[in-house]
């Protein structure tokens, strides 16, 4: 299927990003750079094959104490448009690995478990870090 062929090119592509984002974002806001892995890791899926569905705006961050529900989903929807068929993407961008050199993907249990209301829908993870 053509879904998995853009997967593969894309996890080739985000590595190539991370490399040149990590030279050009010292100093820059982490919520900012997680925006930016956000927008590169949109323009890998080929407008022609994929539609972006829905993008989790992140705004409740801004107003503490006031959660939107929408807030809470996997950063982006998209469709597979020969298929119609939708997938959720999240995206972890990440300022270094921990001392044992692992990525920590989560925070907390509740973290990973806000995703299991999602279990339904096929689910695809982009991580980058800073070196």
């Amino acid at each position: 299927m053509g879904t998995f062929r853009t997967i593969k090119k894309i996890v080739s592509s985000t590595t190539k990003y991370v490399d040149d984002l990590n030279k050009t974002v010292q100093g820059t806001d982490y919520l900012e750079q997680g925006h930016d892995f956000e927008r590169h890791v949109i323009s890998l899926f080929n407008k022609q094959y994929f539609t972006l569905v829905h993008w989790t705006s992140d705004v409740s961050r801004k107003h503490e104490g006031i959660q939107a529900e929408s807030d809470k989903a996997p950063d982006l929807r998209m469709r597979y448009n020969p298929t119609r068929e939708e997938f959720y993407v999240e995206c972890k961008f990440r300022s270094g690995l921990t001392p044992e050199g692992k990525l920590k993907w989560v925070s907390s249990d509740y973290s990973l478990n806000k995703y299991q209301r999602y279990a339904e829908t096929p689910f695809l993870c982009c991580s980058g870090t800073r070196w």
